[in-house]
């Protein structure tokens, strides 16, 4: 009997095993995917009542930082949740998402040289709302500079994104590319920074309208009596801040360049001589002025054309020039040619445009042609423009009517061409040196149709010119148009060269919401 007994247990456990089994492969997929989804709902539900109390949390603390800003020299630290890695549709990738699309359109603005889409650029920016704690791990992220005046990590980034640092450093080398640092849509990426607390971007701003404006009547007066102006109230500000961030290599250059700009613009503000400045920097570009200023101090003798080598063949190909222009000062003209060789084959095209000067020296126009067809390859606007003035021109840059008269039509095309392609490369002497050409054959001209299409045609080129913000051509453009079309002109491409340094400071007045020192201060 107990034998029956066991069977019949062992049987009915087979059968359950077996029916088991087959009710649970016989379950649908649908019911795996419903109990998989209400396990996703729960986590989801979980997750957001945890994001909202961080989110709580993050306001709350965000408050207490920003009433508590102007006691502190040093923004907080985001909470050790910050570091963890964020989720899919976490603040922080929305932002990171965000600036590196503001980070395209920029680059494109300035590609195009558009201050327009700069501007805009500016006012998404300013739109954007995240917590702090947000912001801080960002700017933690892209390493983002903090200066002085800067009281939130919107500011900082804001500073960091605008601030045009490439773009300068690659401008400042040589005096071939030093006036593009005038164009409107350099000028503006720094105004911007600027209005961010950024110390450097406002130094820039200011150094960069007296280039402009520096030969004004009023300015000179301004000088000589010791009279405060919008340059001086800027500037005031901009060294009070760098002074204090001398651990940075460009702030050292920046201040350092203060004995090439106007005493009463700087001078009274950097109490630092320009040598030592230079020597704290201590990068190539500061290790290049440095013996550059000493030379002028202390002769050729003193500073060997080797010190400028032995930069240039650690890579900062600058400091080549600099070394054929020592060679060039103490007559070895063939040691100055060997160089600038030595240059290009290292790819530094700039060194074409000293090459054909040289070869110009020895009347040597065919090879000296080739250097600069050499520079245009590599896209040199100066190559461009020194390409039409062989044509229809001298070496200073000015309008030959003799050589003119002479041109053949091809000729003048060719010239109008190099003149046009400057232009596009945003060099802004290439549409001003387009609008005279045109002038002057419009004068010329026996044709009034044809006069009249070569002055409409200047007309569109010193537009072009206005876009970038080029002094010259704005007094072009003044005078080929009729005054009420001119000032509708000026709602387009902003304020006259003149009028800008007022803009600005009042841009930045509003911006920044507290007004720049005055004399008094």
């Amino acid at each position: 009997m107990k034998h029956k007994v066991y069977f019949f247990t062992s049987v009915t456990r087979i059968v359950l095993f077996f029916s088991l089994a087959l009710h649970i492969h016989a379950t649908p997929l649908s019911e795996e995917q419903s109990l998989s989804a209400q396990t996703r709902t729960i986590l989801s539900a979980k997750r957001k009542v945890i994001s909202l109390s961080a989110s709580n949390e993050a306001d709350k603390e965000n408050q207490q930082n920003m009433s508590g800003h102007h006691k502190k020299k040093k923004l907080s630290t985001p909470k050790n949740n910050a570091s963890k890695s964020p989720s899919k549709f976490s603040p922080l990738l929305k932002l990171e998402k965000e600036i590196r699309s503001l980070t395209i359109k920029i680059e494109k603005a300035y590609s195009k040289a558009s201050r327009i889409d700069l501007d805009q650029s500016y006012k998404a920016f300013k739109k954007l709302n995240y917590p702090e704690e947000v912001w801080h791990t960002l700017g933690q992220q892209i390493k983002a500079e903090q200066w002085p005046p800067q009281e939130s990590w919107k500011e900082i980034i804001g500073g960091h994104l605008f601030f045009p640092a490439s773009q300068l450093h690659k401008w400042q080398e040589s005096p071939y590319t030093e006036h593009l640092l005038q164009c409107s849509h350099i000028m503006y990426r720094c105004m911007f920074a600027a209005s961010f607390g950024h110390s450097l971007g406002l130094f820039y701003t200011t150094n960069t309208l007296w280039m402009i404006n520096r030969l004004d009547d009023d300015l000179t007066t301004d000088r000589e009596l010791n009279k405060p102006n919008s340059y001086t109230r800027m500037m005031q500000k901009a060294c009070f801040e760098l002074e204090q961030c001398l651990d940075r290599p460009d702030v050292c250059y920046a201040l350092g360049q203060g004995s090439l700009l106007s005493p009463s613009l700087s001078y009274d503000y950097i109490k630092i001589r320009s040598m030592e400045l230079f020597e704290k920097g201590s990068d190539f570009k500061n290790q290049l002025a440095a013996l550059s200023s000493k030379l002028l101090r202390k002769g050729y003798a003193e500073v060997p054309i080797d010190a400028f080598l032995a930069l240039a063949r650690q890579g900062y190909l600058p400091a080549y020039i600099e070394a054929a222009e020592h060679a060039k000062k103490t007559r070895h003209r063939e040691v100055e040619k060997s160089i600038l060789i030595e240059a290009t084959q290292q790819g530094y095209p700039l060194a074409w445009i000293e090459l054909a000067s040289w070869y110009d020296d020895h009347k040597q126009e065919k090879e000296s042609l080739k250097c600069l067809k050499k520079a245009a390859q590599a896209k040199v606007s100066y190559a461009f423009i020194k390409l039409g003035f062989k044509l229809v021109g001298n070496h200073f840059h000015r309008l030959d009517m003799e050589k003119l008269q002479k041109a053949s039509p091809f000729e003048l095309e060719k010239a109008c061409n190099y003149f046009k392609k400057a232009g596009e490369l945003h060099d802004p002497e290439g549409y001003e040196y387009l609008v005279d050409l045109k002038l002057a054959l419009s004068s010329f001209s026996q044709d009034k149709e044809k006069a009249l299409s070569l002055k409409t045609e200047a007309l569109e080129a010193a537009k072009q010119g206005c876009a970038l913000g080029w002094k010259m051509t704005y007094s072009k453009l003044a005078r080929l148009l009729p005054e009420d079309e001119y000032l509708t002109a000026l709602k387009v491409y902003g304020p006259t060269p003149h009028e800008l340094p007022a803009a600005v400071e009042a841009f930045l007045n509003r911006e920044i919401g507290s007004r720049l020192p005055r004399k008094e201060s």
